[in-house]
């Protein structure tokens, strides 16, 4: 699992117009995120998560939407080196509707070595006026699969923790094994 959070490594944001256009403030979790202004048509601003993937293969990837200034019906989030296709695929997130959560974009077969893979894009065009747009944390979360009746044992080489509960390991295959829950849960 990767978090990219803005203003930090793997972030990355700009204005077309040569002046500041982002306002920012700290979510209920405590890091920076930046919003602004939507816009029908023009594009003012841009933002991209980018991350260097360990391994090709199935990744969720997952969009933080905070709980203040995210009204937008239509945020409009373009995932880049998806197999099979060279061209972005747009995923729209109402951002008013989901709120301090985390909101999966999908779920991507990624190639490593494919030009962009692991990375997401979102600027400022909506279609619409008068909303505002958040531009939060994005996570890659790598799927690991098991088959049924497996018991995988844990990467030697890679630290481990605690088991959380019976006899399944918490690392596959170098991966942290998710225990059902996602973080952060519930609301200040």
């Amino acid at each position: 699992e990767v978090i990219i959070i803005p203003k930090q490594a793997g972030f990355r944001s700009g204005s077309y117009t040569g002046r500041t256009e982002f306002k920012s403030r700290t979510n209920t979790w405590g890091w920076e995120y930046l919003y602004t202004d939507t816009s029908v048509g023009t594009s003012k601003v841009w933002a991209e998560w980018k991350t260097t993937l360990p391994k090709s293969g199935r990744y969720e990837i997952s969009a933080f939407i905070p709980n203040r200034e995210a009204t937008t019906t239509r945020a409009r989030y373009k995932v880049h080196g998806i197999v099979g296709t060279d061209t972005e695929v747009v995923i729209d997130i109402n951002q008013n509707r989901n709120r301090n959560l985390w909101v999966p974009l999908g779920i991507f077969d990624l190639d490593k070595n494919q030009p962009n893979a692991g990375r997401v894009f979102l600027n400022d065009v909506t279609g619409k006026d008068n909303e505002r747009i958040a531009y939060d944390a994005i996570r890659f979360r790598r799927i690991v699969t098991v088959q049924p009746g497996d018991n995988p044992t844990p990467d030697p080489d890679e630290p481990t923790q605690p088991p959380s509960g019976g006899d399944r390991p918490d690392i596959v295959d170098g991966i942290y094994v998710a225990d059902g829950y996602d973080s952060p849960i519930g609301t200040a």
